[in-house]
């Protein structure tokens, strides 16, 4: 049977173009099938250097693979109305996917959204990861009345649509949506009321479309089951105004 080197090169460079957004940063031991992966995705609005602290201490035991969210590291999207959760997910199956063939044991770590990416990808590839890590933002469900909490819906409802608007004002005008983003007042209705500085001056306005998608794909929002067949640990701050998981969640953990 003959192979058609052109569509064997076609996916070979749509995988490389999708590990590339997420613009891996590789530390660590070299890759083996003894050597256990430590992969982690950060969120809104870091980069993949948040977790130099972190990866810091496995660079001795693991083959650490820091990314970011797509095009975080670009002064400019590739994609106009940014990435879908889809492709996002797929981005990091790449990323994981020569890892777990090889027979290396993944372990996935996730913070903000990328907590609810990594969710995304264990829920459809349980068995390429041997433990998940979930920070700040874990698993809830709006069927159970008692995960329900006005105050932290109404928190969220109101930072996250107005950071979805701000990356529609980005298409038009980084400068108007960075002056957008910096006068929400965070301190008042913001998820982290001890934070008074706005950290996101400096970061690209066109990085809060994780938002724009949220709304834009509101109604297929896809959900996570708490049930796993890989071990999860999530850890939490618990002064926030609004925390991403059901009470219901930590009493399953």
């Amino acid at each position: 049977m003959r192979v058609n080197h052109q569509i064997v090169a076609c996916f070979v460079l749509k995988g490389q173009s999708q590990m590339d957004s997420l613009n891996p940063q590789i530390s660590g031991l070299e890759p083996s099938k003894d050597v256990p992966v430590l992969v982690l995705l950060s969120g809104y609005p870091d980069t993949s250097d948040s977790w130099d602290r972190l990866t810091s201490g496995f660079q001795n035991s693991h083959h650490v693979v820091a990314l970011n969210m797509p095009d975080y590291h670009k002064s400019s999207l590739s994609r106009f109305w940014g990435y879908s959760f889809a492709d996002t997910v797929a981005a990091l199956g790449a990323v994981i996917e020569p890892h777990y063939k090889r027979g290396s044991p993944v372990h996935l770590v996730g913070h903000d959204w990328g907590s609810y990416f990594c969710q995304l990808y264990v829920k459809k590839f349980p068995a390429s990861v041997s433990k998940l890590v979930l920070l700040d933002v874990g698993k809830e469900t709006v069927t159970n009345i008692k995960d329900f909490k006005l105050v932290a819906s109404l928190v969220r409802f109101s930072y996250m649509s107005w950071l979805a608007f701000c990356f529609i004002v980005s298409r038009l005008s980084s400068s108007i949506s960075k002056v957008l983003i910096y006068i929400y007042p965070w301190n008042l209705v913001g998820p982290c009321p001890y934070e008074t500085d706005v950290p996101w001056v400096d970061f690209p306005a066109f990085a809060t479309y994780p938002y724009f998608q949220l709304f834009l794909n509101l109604i297929t929002l896809e959900t996570v089951p708490y049930e796993s067949s890989v071990p999860q640990l999530y850890l939490f701050g618990k002064r926030k105004r609004t925390n991403f998981h059901g009470d219901s969640y930590l009493e399953y953990l």
